[in-house]
C-alpha cells in the first residue's frame, strides 16, 4: 500500500497560499502541511498548520522530523511566503524638482523615493524571498531524498523577468511605485530555483520556478484597466491563472521541467 503524499506550502495565508491550498484539497488527495506567521483560517482533516518562520532553522528542522516521523512522503514544496512591500514617499521632491525644473515631476518623485529607500527594507526583502526559501528546501533535504520523486515550486514575479512598468502605479491620488528591492530579490529567486535545480542533479527531486503577472485583489478600474491593456491577454490575472499552473508544475504531468521558470503573466514581460 502506497503511503500518503504530502505537500508543504509556505505562505498559507497569503492570496496565493491559501487558494493554492483549497484548491489542493479539493482537487487531490494530497496532504498539507502549512506554515505562516499568521494563523491560517482553513480546518480540513488532510491540511496541518505550523504558524512560524521560514528564517527560523529551528523551526524548519522541526517540521521536517514530523514529516518524516508521520511515514508520508514529501511530494512537493511550494513557497507562496511573501514579505509585505514597504513603498515609501518621495521626500523633498519640490526641492529637487526647483534643480531640475525639466524634468517631470512624476520623474522626480520616482527618483526621489528610489534614492531614499530604507536599506533595511531592503535588506528584509532580500532575506525572506532568497534566504528564506533557501531554508525551507534544505531543512527538508531528507524528506525530498527520501520521497520518490518530489517537486519544488518557488513563485517569483514578473517584475523578476523585466523591470516594473512604473506608470502602471501612478496615481493623482497619492504616490505609489514599485520598489527596487521587490523585482531585484524576485530576480535572484529565479537564479536560487536554478542553483538549487542544479545541485539535486542526478536526483528524482526538481526545482522550478513560477512567474505570475499582477492578480486582481480589488483593485481600481483605473489601475485594472492599465494593466489590461499592458498584457496580450488584456485582463488581469484572477487566482486560477497561478494556482493551476503550480498545480502542473507539481504533478507529474511536468516531470520533464527542471531549472525552468514557468511565465504566467498574459504577455506582459512580452510586450
Amino acid at each position: 500500500m502506497s503511503k500518503e503524499r504530502a505537500v508543504l506550502v509556505t505562505g498559507t495565508s497569503g492570496q496565493i497560499g491559501n487558494a493554492l491550498v483549497n484548491h489542493l484539497l479539493k482537487n487531490s488527495d494530497l496532504f498539507i502541511v502549512g506554515l505562516d506567521l499568521q494563523k491560517s483560517t482553513i480546518e480540513n482533516e488532510r491540511f496541518e498548520f505550523h504558524e512560524g518562520s521560514v528564517l527560523d532553522i529551528d523551526f524548519l528542522k522541526s517540521i521536517s522530523e514530523q514529516i518524516t516521523n508521520s511515514g508520508r512522503k514529501l511530494a512537493g514544496i511550494v513557497n507562496a511566503f511573501v514579505y509585505p512591500e514597504f513603498n515609501n514617499e518621495p521626500r523633498d521632491a519640490k526641492k529637487l524638482q526647483s534643480e531640475f525644473p525639466s524634468i517631470p515631476i512624476t520623474t522626480i518623485e520616482l527618483l526621489n523615493a528610489w534614492s531614499q529607500y530604507p536599506a533595511d527594507e531592503a535588506v528584509k526583502s532580500f532575506t525572506l524571498n532568497c534566504v528564506g526559501a533557501n531554508n525551507v528546501v534544505a531543512s527538508q533535504l531528507y524528506n525530498l531524498l527520501n520521497s520518490g520523486g518530489s517537486s519544488v515550486v518557488h513563485i517569483a514575479s514578473q517584475y523578476g523577468i523585466k523591470v516594473p512598468r512604473q506608470e502602471l502605479f501612478q496615481s493623482s491620488d497619492k504616490f505609489t511605485y514599485k520598489p527596487y528591492a521587490y523585482s531585484t530579490s524576485k530576480a535572484a529567486l529565479l537564479i536560487l530555483s536554478e542553483y538549487q535545480a542544479s545541485v539535486f542533479s542526478g536526483t528524482d527531486v526538481r526545482v522550478n520556478c513560477i512567474s505570475p503577472g499582477s492578480i486582481y485583489r480589488g483593485h481600481s478600474e483605473s489601475f485594472v484597466s492599465k494593466v489590461a491593456d499592458s498584457t496580450w491577454t488584456k485582463r488581469m490575472m484572477n487566482l486560477s491563472d497561478v494556482v493551476e499552473p503550480i498545480e502542473f508544475l507539481l504533478s507529474e504531468g511536468s516531470r520533464y521541467m527542471n531549472g525552468a521558470n514557468l511565465i504566467v503573466d498574459g504577455g506582459w514581460s512580452r510586450t
